[in-house]
């Protein structure tokens, strides 16, 4: 309960912060997509990985986002650390959190999981993110203090 309240209040102050100009910590990142389903070849599976984060968490992908969850994404630890909860300026509404890493996302980048490749190529080319809070060991959380809000097919 305690992680929840501090999302929220955290969600709460980002909003409030981010009504005068002085307080954005906005980035711009070119943005790209890696997906979890469907057929892939040999080398698509080695660029592409599995259906799990790097804390061993099953990726929450952007067309499954219901309220209250959240959307995974893939960043580069030395400009967003894994753990950072983010707002994207081209999704409204929706929560992401940076928790995954990968080979080609180097600097300003950022790759957000999708379920199918068709829609990898419907994303942006760039968006526009602020950083929301940081969580310090957010491995230690199960689903990262989301709960089980996992949209099921």
């Amino acid at each position: 309960m305690k992680k929840v309240v501090i999302i929220v209040v955290a969600l709460f102050l980002s909003t409030l912060c981010s009504t005068f100009s002085y307080a954005s910590n906005e980035i711009k990142l070119r943005a790209t997509g890696y997906y979890i389903e469907g057929i892939k070849t040999k080398a698509e599976l080695k660029m592409e990985g599995g259906r799990k984060d790097r804390f061993g968490n099953l990726l929450r992908p952007l067309q499954n986002y219901i309220f209250g969850s959240f959307v995974s994404v893939a960043t580069d630890p030395r400009v967003i650390p894994s753990g950072t909860i983010l707002k994207i300026k081209e999704f409204p509404g929706v929560i992401f959190v940076a928790c995954d890493v990968g080979r080609a996302i180097k600097g300003n980048r950022i790759d957000l999981a999708c379920l199918y490749k068709q829609q990898t190529y419907e994303l942006p080319k760039y968006v526009h993110a602020e950083k929301v809070a940081y969580i310090h060991n957010i491995r230690q959380y199960p689903n990262y203090g989301f709960g089980s809000n996992i949209a099921r097919r």
